[in-house]
């Protein structure tokens, strides 16, 4: 276990402000230095940038796997929530640019190959659009400066394993900035992102970051995605509630008791002086100055005490109303719904190779199927790390009973004038049965794919589309598959012999997200 796994861990289980601060110093610079770049070196549209990433990363650390990569989610998710941010501004400023920065843009592929200058506004596009495990690999030896021993104990390899994987992450982005007409060696492309990757973060966001980021994540609702970790405490909130209200009453109850018979007493001596003093006519013309300044005094006492009693009974008439939202809060923690894990995974490769893997209707007009555990296993085993075999995303999320929970890893890409959103997208419906452990799945799966032009021309994108629903009952360890038969472009291109999986799980957990049926899960690295 790593030290950002640690903090995680210890954040998640004591909601422990200290440790999301040292998480939020840990990669502080590297998200903050890709929001500078995506917002064009706006460092106040950078600041607003990463205060979101870390506001959504406090209120989805509960639901996070403990074992995920944080940098590569973090520096994903930096893109996500920057192209919301910066799409509009950037629109705006385009036309308000004087002439010069236009020139500047349209001559900016001339510059030499080596410049920074020139790879650093493309370089978050460039990397978005690298597979996950070569993304990944470059932020750690880059953008986290880890040498290949680290990185080789992150990514379960070996270091020269380690080191040939960073090599092929470095060659496969050089070829993409290439497409884009920027020419730059293997080796250069590496010294300059060792060298300006990732710049300190501004000394004022540090301080300032974790705090606003809890206070943030605290004030928000909770989305179908996840549960509130806010929600875990309320038992014990409640029973030390009811605790501190039984005990205030009882104080309050001796309080009002004393001062009742005080009230009496003082009555008593009041009357029994007017009592004397109407009897006594001629005797109470004569009552001397300090017995009559006795007697208001003691008058205004009993006013006093009147006053107090009057405010104490407010009081426990306000800790009435605490007792009775405390039930209600109790009441509303054990009528929860279950909570179930949906995992997915999209998986494009050969339609050989499917079947090989034993999925023999991948192809066909059948659109799902399902896989026990040891099925599952069979599959992996054949089909990892074989050539052809591309992972678009595994998106996982923490839902409710009957309660529709969307997940993706979409990116957007304008093409021929239109915002095209591209990516795996998948809605899930979860039911649970009585006992908790079957689950019935209702999935809905999409994906889209840009594939080139046709003949060349950039006014006419060539699409691949994937589109497959299923419902489906599942037990610990079973596996929904979903397919659409040989994925075919949307425009006149031949058809690829490669076939798009989507498989999906779910499993019933408890409110910090342990497996209620644990049962050995079969993924794809």
């Amino acid at each position: 276990m790593n030290e950002t796994q640690r903090l995680m861990i210890e954040f998640t289980e004591n909601g422990s402000e200290t440790a999301f601060t040292e998480l939020v110093s840990l990669h502080v610079d590297l998200v903050y230095s890709a929001a500078v770049r995506l917002a064009a070196g706006d460092a106040h549209t950078a600041e607003d940038i990463t205060q979101t990433v870390f506001t959504d990363l406090a209120r989805k650390i509960p639901s996070m796997d403990p074992h995920v990569l944080l940098g590569g989610w973090l520096y994903r998710h930096t893109f996500y929530v920057a192209s919301k941010i910066i799409r509009g501004e950037h629109r705006r400023r385009q036309r308000e640019q004087a002439a010069a920065d236009l020139m500047h843009l349209e001559t900016q592929s001339s510059v030499d190959s080596d410049s920074w200058q020139e790879i650093e506004g493309q370089l978050d596009e460039a990397m978005n659009h690298l597979p996950e495990r070569d993304r990944n690999a470059i932020l750690l030896r880059f953008f986290e400066k880890q040498d290949l021993r680290q990185i080789g104990a992150t990514l379960g390899v070996s270091d020269d394993a380690a080191q040939k994987c960073v090599a092929r992450a470095i060659d496969k982005l050089r070829g993409i900035l290439e497409g884009q007409e920027i020419k730059v060696s293997a080796a250069s492309l590496g010294a300059v992102l060792m060298t300006n990757a990732v710049n300190a973060a501004p000394a004022a966001i540090v301080s300032g970051m974790s705090s606003t980021a809890l206070l943030s994540a605290a004030s928000l609702s909770s989305t179908t995605t996840g549960i509130s970790f806010a929600n875990i405490a309320k038992v014990p909130v409640a029973i030390l509630l009811f605790a501190g209200v039984g005990v205030w009453l009882w104080f309050e109850e001796n309080t009002i008791q004393m001062l009742r018979a005080e009230n009496q007493k003082l009555l008593a001596e009041y009357q029994s002086a007017r009592q004397r003093t109407a009897a006594d006519g001629a005797k109470a013309k004569n009552v001397s100055a300090d017995e009559l300044a006795r007697i208001t005094r003691d008058h205004n006492e009993l006013l006093r005490l009147r006053g107090e009693v009057n405010l104490l009974r407010q009081m426990a008439q306000s800790l009435n109303k605490t007792n009775k939202s405390a039930e209600a809060i109790t009441g509303d923690v054990e009528k929860r719904p279950a909570q179930v894990l949906i995992s997915s995974q999209f998986i494009e490769a050969p339609l050989s190779l499917w079947r090989r893997a034993g999925i023999s209707w991948a192809g066909t007009a059948e659109q799902s199927g399902m896989l026990t555990l040891e099925q599952m296993l069979l599959v992996v085993a054949r089909v990892e790390r074989q050539a052809g075999v591309d992972i678009l995303g595994g998106p996982r999320a923490v839902t409710l009973d009957g309660r529709e929970a969307q997940m993706s890893i979409t990116q957007s890409k304008q093409l021929a004038g239109n915002d095209e959103h591209l990516g795996p997208i998948i809605q899930v419906v979860p039911y649970v049965s009585p006992d908790g452990k079957t689950v019935t799945v209702k999935a809905d799966a999409k994906c889209k794919q840009h594939i080139g032009f046709a003949n060349g021309d950039e006014s006419k994108p060539l699409f691949r589309e994937f589109s497959s629903n299923a419902q489906m009952a599942l037990t610990p360890g079973d596996t929904l598959v979903l397919a659409s038969g040989t994925a075919v472009p949307r425009d006149s291109e031949p058809a690829s012999p490669s076939v798009l999986l989507v498989f999906v799980s779910a499993l019933t957990v408890d409110p910090a997200g342990n497996p209620l049926h644990p049962v050995q899960q079969a993924r794809f690295p």
